[in-house]
């Protein structure tokens, strides 16, 4: 019974990300329902999120070479529009690279203040928010060329997600939000809101290093690599799906998924 448990946890941190929540908040829901303790065990988050980040690289690791192929080099084409164009993701990908190193030095700095253990009801208050954002920007296509990254956007999306951090609201819906209405490809959206995301995951478990450490116990190791596999898994699983729903701008089915949470939620613990 234990191991089915963490086999669940592992299954809802592995799809926070792609339900617009974060692991926390949708374990800290499971255990106000089902009153369970374990949840705040913070080796247990460390393996789900290392579960979750892992999958992220499996499922990017070849864009992400070439990326930083691209990054480090440009080679010399004849064609000035495909030039250009190599230049422009270049800068673009500087300042991804920028604003993550800026947000994870944040990060690791004002996570302390961050809030612990929210109330169920904000938690629905959080869904709902996620879904009016998300209806908000359903009709927003974007650009349809790589289109720069200003310097007042990265400041911009690096404010908001220090203060959606600070609340523990999910920074991957608030990173998509800002780069669509600031018109950028929903490709580039994407790519910057999960590359913001896995670095709040890894500012995580560098945090709860420590902790790791001193509270490690082989008794529940089963357990936190059960969990890890099954975030790993879902990850991955639903990785596909999930880009093919936004890239055909089919938020509809996110927004009522968080709509239905966030009315749940609040129902349940009126």
């Amino acid at each position: 019974m234990l191991y089915i448990l963490y086999i669940i946890y592992g299954i809802i941190g592995g799809l926070a990300g792609y339900l617009f929540s974060s692991s926390i908040t949708l374990l800290l829901l499971f255990n106000n329902i089902f009153n369970t303790e374990i949840v705040y065990d913070k080796n247990l988050l460390i393996f789900i999120n290392l579960g979750i980040v892992l999958g992220f690289i499996i499922i990017y690791l070849k864009k992400f070479f070439n990326k930083i192929k691209i990054l480090l080099k440009i080679k010399i084409n004849n064609k000035d529009k495909k030039k250009k164009k190599k230049e422009k993701l270049k800068k673009n990908n500087k300042a991804i690279l920028i604003t993550n190193v800026i947000y994870f030095i944040s990060f690791i700095i004002l996570k302390k203040y961050t809030l612990r253990a929210l109330n169920p009801k904000i938690i629905g208050l959080y869904f709902i928010i996620s879904g009016i954002l998300l209806f908000l920007i359903k009709k927003k296509n974007g650009s349809k060329e790589e289109k720069d990254m200003r310097f007042k956007t990265i400041i911009f999306i690096i404010i908001a997600n220090i203060i959606s951090n600070l609340f523990s609201f999910n920074n991957l819906i608030v990173t998509l939000f800002i780069c669509l209405l600031s018109n950028f490809k929903l490709t580039v959206a994407l790519k910057y809101s999960f590359c913001i995301y896995t670095t709040s995951l890894i500012g995580f478990i560098i945090l709860n290093v420590n902790n790791l450490l001193t509270t490690f116990t082989l008794y529940y190791l089963p357990c936190y690599v059960i969990a890890l596999l099954t975030a790993f898994i879902t990850s991955i699983y639903y990785s596909k799906s999930f880009k093919e729903r936004l890239a055909k701008k089919q938020f509809q089915y996110f927004i009522i998924v968080n709509l239905m949470l966030g009315i749940i939620t609040l129902f349940y613990f009126r």
